[in-house]
């Protein structure tokens, strides 16, 4: 089942939410920050109990067409999947500073449970 994360347009955001991953509630921390100079935005993934890093700078860019598993090569961490998907018609490709938590969403948890 995977989880729509509420997100703002905040070009610095930072927030904590736990999940539930194949049998085990995980508590992670998400800094979420725009960088203005690339248009695009980025993730810093955290244990939130421990604070240990376990992603930084995953770029939040949707698959083409097709949503692509953001966490794909990072299956070994085990915290699911996340996908950003489009959420209503638009002609960005990517979510800019004013489209996160709107046109485009987060999905998170397992796509298989």
């Amino acid at each position: 089942m995977l989880y729509s994360i509420p997100l703002t347009t905040a070009p610095n955001q930072t927030f904590n939410f736990k999940i539930n991953i194949n049998g085990s509630n995980i508590h992670l921390k998400i800094f979420l920050r725009y960088l203005e100079e690339y248009k695009h935005w980025v993730a810093d993934i955290s244990n939130a109990d421990t604070n240990e890093c376990l992603i930084a700078g995953l770029p939040l860019v949707p698959g083409n067409g097709l949503a692509a598993n953001l966490l794909a090569q990072y299956d070994y961490i085990d915290i699911g999947e996340a996908y950003i998907v489009k959420a209503e018609q638009t002609d960005l490709e990517y979510p800019d500073n004013k489209t996160l938590g709107s046109s485009f969403l987060l999905l998170w948890g397992v796509l298989d449970e």
